[in-house]
Formats: C-alpha cells, sequence, structure tokens
C-alpha cells in the first residue's frame, strides 16, 4: 500500500508493531513454509530470491525478504523529492 500511495504523491507513515515482520519473527512455528510457491513471491519492484521457483519459502526468508524491501523502500523513499 505505501509503494502506491507513494506513487500517487500521497504523503503518509507506515506502522509496525515491533520490528519488521513481527508476526513472521515471533508468531510462526519454525516449520512453517509461505503458502504460495517462491514464483508468485513479490513485492512492488522486488521479486523474492529463490533458487526453486516451486518451492515453498520458510519463515526465516519470508522475513529476510520482508526486511530487505523494507530497507530497500526507505532508501528508495528517502530518496524521493517531496
Amino acid at each position: 500500500m505505501s509503494h502506491r500511495l507513494k506513487q500517487h504523491g500521497l504523503a503518509h507513515l507506515v506502522l509496525e508493531r515491533g520490528r519488521i515482520a513481527e508476526r513472521w519473527r515471533s508468531r510462526t512455528l519454525d516449520g512453517l513454509r509461505f503458502q504460495f510457491p517462491n514464483w508468485s513471491v513479490r513485492l512492488p519492484d522486488f521479486l523474492f530470491p529463490h533458487t526453486d521457483p516451486d518451492g515453498f519459502a520458510t519463515s526465516g526468508e519470508i522475513v529476510d525478504f520482508i526486511t530487505a524491501y523494507a530497507a530497500s523502500s526507505q532508501h528508495r523513499f528517502a530518496a524521493a523529492p517531496r
């Protein structure tokens, strides 16, 4: 949602309870796999890195992906003209 709001030039603030991807960090079982195949996991302008397109990511891989996206987004958005 933040990506789309930014595209339309709308000021906004993203709030997260705890750390980025907190639910994936603290509320999922270690053996839990993402429910969609790797080829379908993506965020705006940010694809999920994988070696098995038909595999299913672990909760740790999803945490890493969301964290990397947030870091990338902060960098891109912080540099954008206001």
